[in-house]
């Protein structure tokens, strides 16, 4: 018998297995909820990039300086340390609303997923707290503050170590998210993976774009870990002139290495979608004009990243920084387009109907303004404390 008679069947099973929508309507449009879901994966990769490339980062440049505390590598490795509680709570309170939005927009799917993997997606909550506890221990026990010196803390040789730890298990719940994140996606290997474990012992580890993707965020996530560093160098402009350069060149260099390296990774990523990946080559207009954005925005950030690199120039790295934050927005909507083109043929979100809330959703909007503002106060009051009058030592450069 020809396989592709079975097809019309074989789809209307795995149709049968993804759950019907609650029988309530969207609190807002369509559009209105996507971009808030946009937006919101674009406030937590931030500070989730600065937390996992930070960590990483800071145990480099901490291991380097343990032989000479007042060196440059050390003097970063502890500004990064102490900002690693800050990022992971951002990082976290941030992660909470595009999650939402997800569980909204793709519920059936995304609910039938994590009930696959139930035991791993619950395991992530442990895992978290163990790492923020971690990031504390290390920022409070392991690394002195700039006016006290390094013997009143024993433990000041674990710090690397400790954050390598961090670190791993970061890892371990990124591996986990983009297992949920694509499974839901692959409705026709539910039934498959539900026989080999009804009790949520599963893993998306036999599809083929797991790797790529999972490899594509952490590196991104160094890259811009690297844009952290330089953005220490123009903390220290007006108090440390060559520690400020010696950073913006230090930062530039990180951030051109690890993206020239998700140049063969995207790659990698991109074929690895099969059929999919000429939505983004030619074969839908508004999927192909944000890729192209995206890779002109990477080529800008390069060439910026480059000269600052060299010449330690704090414009040619804000070019950089600026283009650089602009290719991860773009490529977060590549990835929600990328979303959209896997499930569309199972669920289409665009036909449940609309009730707007209009009470809660200027509720939505003024405690987001709210949050952002209070977030700005925050910046400025960490950003104060740790600008005080007194001048700290310069440091050696290692």
């Amino acid at each position: 018998m020809d396989p592709s008679l079975l097809m019309p069947h074989a789809t209307q099973i795995t149709q049968s297995l993804i759950p019907h929508y609650q029988a309530l309507p969207f609190p807002a449009p369509l559009w209105l909820l996507q971009t808030l879901l946009i937006l919101g994966f674009f406030l937590h990769v931030l500070p989730m990039n600065f937390m996992l490339g930070g960590g990483f980062l800071a145990s480099v440049f901490l291991l380097k300086g343990l032989k000479d505390k007042n060196s440059y590598d050390y003097k970063i490795g502890r500004g990064l340390v102490k900002g690693l509680p800050i990022y992971t709570s951002v990082a976290i309170t941030q992660g909470i609303v595009p999650l939402l939005f997800v569980q909204l927009i793709y519920g059936p799917m995304f609910y039938t997923s994590s009930v696959l993997m139930a035991a791993p997606w619950f395991a992530i909550i442990f895992i978290l707290l163990i790492a923020y506890y971690l990031v504390y221990f290390v920022g409070y026990k392991c690394v002195p503050a700039p006016d006290e010196p390094a013997s009143n803390y024993p433990a000041t040789s674990k710090g690397p170590a400790i954050l390598t730890l961090v670190v791993a298990l970061l890892l371990v719940i990124g591996f986990l998210f983009v297992n949920n994140m694509t499974l839901m996606l692959r409705p026709e290997a539910w039934m498959e993976l539900y026989q080999h474990s009804a009790n949520g012992l599963n893993l998306n580890v036999g599809d083929k774009q797991v790797p790529a993707r999972f490899l594509h965020m952490v590196i991104g996530a160094f890259a811009v870990a690297g844009l952290l560093v330089g953005m220490h160098g123009l903390y220290w402009k007006k108090r440390d002139e060559e520690f400020a350069t010696w950073l913006i060149k230090k930062g530039a260099a990180i951030y051109a290495f690890y993206t020239f390296l998700q140049i063969p990774i995207g790659i990698w990523f991109l074929f690895s979608l099969g059929p999919l990946s000429t939505k983004f080559l030619g074969g839908d207009t508004f999927a192909t004009a944000v890729f192209g954005l995206s890779m002109a925005l990477m080529a800008v950030s390069m060439i910026g990243a480059g000269m600052a690199a060299v010449k330690g120039s704090a414009a040619a790295f804000q070019t950089a920084n600026i283009s650089g934050i602009l290719c991860v927005l773009a490529m977060i909507v590549n990835r929600h387009q990328l979303r959209h083109f896997m499930v569309s043929p199972y669920l289409q979100p665009e036909s449940v109907p609309v009730s707007t809330q209009w009470d809660l959703l200027i509720i939505f909007v003024l405690s987001a303004v709210a949050l952002i503002a209070y977030l700005v106060w925050l910046c400025k009051l960490i950003f104060n404390a740790y600008n005080s009058p007194a001048k700290v030592a310069g440091p050696t450069q290692s």
